[in-house]
């Protein structure tokens, strides 16, 4: 038992470590590329995805990820929140093996990227939207009930759009 205790103790450490270097690179200043930075942050996650999958002990949290999308929407563009959405649907099919569940910032960081994305990426916001709602209300996941960000940003997306509806 002091093992296992140890050795959460030891991945809850080398997670708070990375998710902090991860949230540097999320809010580097603009004289550095996005791309490069969403890159590197997108590395580091599958390092630690395929570190977790060796030794079975899972040195990423939903915070980590939170930070991976953070660096992908200072993109501002479609390949961004493209690239965004492949790593949230990734987090969402491995959510059961890895108990890493999306929360109300991963789906308003991921909004977010989209509706900086353009007008073709503001569809996807009224989606995420939606799946926020189903998420929490059936299917058992509070954390990712939708707030007052996420509610504005899908106005937002939808004024954008030009649509009537």
């Amino acid at each position: 038992a002091d093992a296992d205790a140890n050795a959460n103790a030891n991945a809850r450490s080398i997670t708070k470590c990375y998710n902090l270097y991860l949230y540097a690179l999320a809010n580097r200043r603009s004289k550095y590329n996005p791309k490069v930075d969403a890159k590197k942050a997108y590395s580091i996650l599958l390092g630690l995805k395929e570190k977790s999958m060796m030794d079975g002990v899972v040195t990423f949290d939903t915070n980590t990820y939170n930070q991976v999308l953070s660096t992908f929407a200072k993109m501002q563009n479609f390949e961004g929140a493209n690239k965004a959405q492949i790593i949230f649907d990734d987090m969402l099919n491995e959510a059961n093996a890895t108990n890493v569940h999306p929360d109300t910032n991963t789906f308003n960081t991921l909004m977010n990227c989209w509706l900086k994305s353009g007008p073709r990426g503001r569809q996807h916001v009224e989606k995420l939207l939606n799946t926020m709602v189903e998420m929490s209300t059936h299917g058992g996941h509070e954390e990712a009930s939708p707030d007052r960000f996420s509610v504005n940003t899908a106005i937002a997306a939808v004024s954008k759009s030009g649509r009537k509806d």
